[in-house]
């Protein structure tokens, strides 16, 4: 078991029945390049034991352990943490280098989950909306790391996005899906756990970026303010729609403008408020939302929803 410590960077303790139908293909193709730990890996063919391996998904059939990536191509997850990461670079041994540099700063700072893959032309955006961190490979095959980028911000996936690249004349288009970092390679880790500490700071401030809204007497619901695309007035409460779920609550419109910070929502039409940070067009009579979603807007408010987009992007 220590071998496969030693190899993963992981610990073994408290992993079980975390796997699919495939984890002993997945897990023979993870150690193809280490012989002497494939052959003891292969004795454990229906042994109990192998229910003690971490979370580890690569191989043929993609990742297993993660159902939302489920077609991703040589991929892998490692680790258990309170961060989620996710690292696409098609080269086999840079996504190694970078996938145990961010281990390692995961291993100081109370862990880290990883999913690696060496392709993105099979993975669904909407499945990383919940990543807290996206190191990209500008140039990857099929579809490179900036136009994955722009259809995560499409998909309202909030992740700090770093891009990793050989090509440093290329970090101004990082601006354009508000990148966090740019990363010239060789990678170094210094600049990984600088990186790391960063997005880490941006984790906890989302976190107490929240509200918690009353449904009926015992129930609570939290939402991250990310999570919110619009409100909208309905009778005497109001209802909240996020990317996946629509709920109500017994709040009038006006308690819910006053509940959520002026600064990222803006009162659009007598009948909505909209997260600004979710609109992708405005148009004179309608808004069309990140998921390609549409609100409308009002003429006695749109051109405070106007100025308040031109302030939020930077006059642009």
């Amino acid at each position: 078991m220590q071998a496969i410590a030693t190899v993963i960077g992981a610990d073994l303790g408290g992993f079980a029945d975390e796997f699919g139908a495939c984890f002993e293909e997945s897990l023979f193709t993870f150690f193809h390049d280490v012989p002497p730990v494939f052959d003891w890996v292969n004795g454990l063919r229906g042994n109990p034991i192998r229910k003690c391996i971490p979370q580890i998904c690569c191989g043929r059939k993609g990742i297993c352990a993660n159902p939302g990536l489920k077609r991703a191509k040589s991929s892998f997850l490692v680790g258990e943490g309170s961060m989620q990461v996710f690292i696409a670079e098609d080269n086999y041994y840079e996504l190694e280098r970078l996938r145990r540099q961010v281990q390692s700063w995961g291993s100081r700072h109370g862990g880290v989950s990883i999913t690696a893959v060496q392709c993105v032309a099979e993975v669904g955006p909407a499945d990383l909306r919940t990543y807290d961190a996206v190191f990209l490979d500008v140039e990857l095959p099929g579809k490179d790391g900036f136009a994955f980028a722009q259809e995560l911000r499409g998909a309202g996936c909030s992740a700090d996005i770093v891009f990793v690249t050989n090509h440093p004349e290329l970090s101004l288009k990082g601006y354009t899906v508000h990148a966090q970092d740019y990363i010239i390679k060789p990678v170094e880790q210094e600049r990984i756990d600088a990186a790391m500490d960063y997005i880490a700071r941006n984790c906890r401030l989302k976190e107490r970026r929240s509200i918690v809204l009353q449904r009926g007497i015992s129930q609570q619901d939290r939402y991250f303010l990310t999570e919110i695309l619009y409100v909208e007035a309905s009778n005497h409460s109001s209802i909240v729609y996020t990317y996946d779920k629509t709920q109500s609550y017994a709040l009038t419109f006006a308690q819910m403008e006053k509940l959520l910070p002026a600064e990222d929502f803006k009162k659009c039409h007598r009948g909505y408020i909209v997260n600004l940070h979710a609109v992708k067009g405005l148009r004179r009579n309608s808004i069309t939302l990140v998921d390609g979603r549409e609100i409308l807007v009002s003429t006695t408010y749109f051109q405070s929803v106007k100025d308040a987009l031109i302030a939020l992007r930077g006059g642009q």
